[in-house]
């Protein structure tokens, strides 16, 4: 029997709905991401829900190119507890921002040894650095392929809805 997993989702905490206007604020790529407001925004139990209506088995949820390091960490907490408490249905790609430098890394290696599974997706536009920049990438890489990990980036479209 075949497994059907949708390797591409969004979740977020479900409060950053209410924090909307301190979170666009203070995120870059949320401020991009979610224009006209918090409406497209879906958190782990809608995953799950939608993931039954729809016959999927597994969601690799991805984390957004965050800009702020507090909301960073803040989303892959959630990400990673959502794959705790669904390990056989939901995996988890933490996110940083390379241009962060030592702070990317001690985050990209918390979210490791705390069970992502890869590190994604970077937003190079908003994040502020440059893929082919090797000081700024090449840590990151490093890490990753120490881990066995892969690197989800977002480079096919404008940001946005």
């Amino acid at each position: 029997m075949a497994i059907k997993i949708d390797f591409h989702c969004h979740i977020v905490p479900p409060d950053f709905a209410d924090r909307f206007e301190e979170l666009a604020q203070q995120d870059a790529t949320f401020r991009a991401l979610f224009p006209a407001g918090p409406g497209r925004m879906a958190d782990a139990d809608t995953l799950l829900r939608d993931m039954d209506a729809a016959g999927i088995d597994h969601a690799v949820a991805m984390g957004f190119g965050w800009t702020d390091c507090g909301i960073a960490r803040e989303a892959n907490d959630y990400l990673l507890a959502a794959h705790h408490a669904n390990p056989d249905r939901v995996s988890a790609f933490a996110s940083v921002n390379p241009a962060w430098g030592k702070p990317a890394i001690a985050e990209a290696q918390r979210c490791i040894d705390g069970g992502a599974s890869g590190i994604g997706e970077l937003h190079s536009d908003t994040q502020g650095f440059d893929f082919t920049d090797c000081d700024s990438l090449g840590p990151m890489m490093e890490v990753l392929q120490h881990a066995g990990l892969p690197l989800m980036v977002h480079a096919s479209e404008p940001v946005g809805h």
